[in-house]
């Protein structure tokens, strides 16, 4: 269950009309799956200048290149890692403005990954996106774990740009000019 006193929620669904699972209506218009931001307090993105940096988590190899290349064209800077740990370095080491994390993955989890930053003085204001195939619509798993926002797969590329704006909206400003 998603706590309704959390700042800033905000919950779209698309589900289809006839109740179907399949991410497009019978109308041949998009639909997307459950996206839930939860609006972490000390979410804010970082006021510094040039493209935002994105670390990217993800084990599967398709939807990396996907995740990255679909951030990249939006101009966002993106540190790939394939596993937890490595993620994990990677954000010590780049201190990016955002990270974006499967769940289930080799070494260390998104979840945990998502802890280890919340634990970290200097890491714990940076947003992170939990985005998985293996959360229900609903589950408090990310939240627990101090995630920003929850993103279910599949997901579009549309999705994903729409959500890394709102957690960045002072850069995303920013890039625009």
């Amino acid at each position: 269950m998603i706590n309704a006193a959390l700042p800033r929620l905000v919950t779209s669904r698309s589900a289809n009309p006839d109740g179907g699972g399949h991410p497009f209506g019978p109308d041949g218009r998009g639909r997307f799956p459950e996206t839930v931001w939860l609006g972490i307090p000390g979410d804010e993105a970082g006021s510094g200048t040039g493209p935002t940096v994105i670390v990217v988590a993800e084990d599967h190899d398709d939807i990396r290149y996907v995740v990255q290349r679909s951030l990249e064209r939006a101009g966002h800077r993106v540190v790939a890692a394939a596993d937890g740990v490595t993620a994990l370095a990677a954000v010590r080491e780049h201190r990016p403005d955002l990270v974006i994390t499967d769940v289930d993955m080799p070494y260390m989890t998104g979840l945990e990954l998502c802890r280890a930053i919340r634990a970290d003085d200097d890491l714990r204001h940076i947003p992170v996106v939990v985005a998985s195939g293996s959360l229900m619509p609903g589950d408090g798993l990310a939240e627990n774990a101090g995630a920003s926002a929850t993103l279910l797969k599949p997901f579009l590329p549309a999705q994903l740009l729409a959500l890394v704006a709102q957690l960045l909206p002072s850069r995303a400003a920013s890039d625009g000019a």
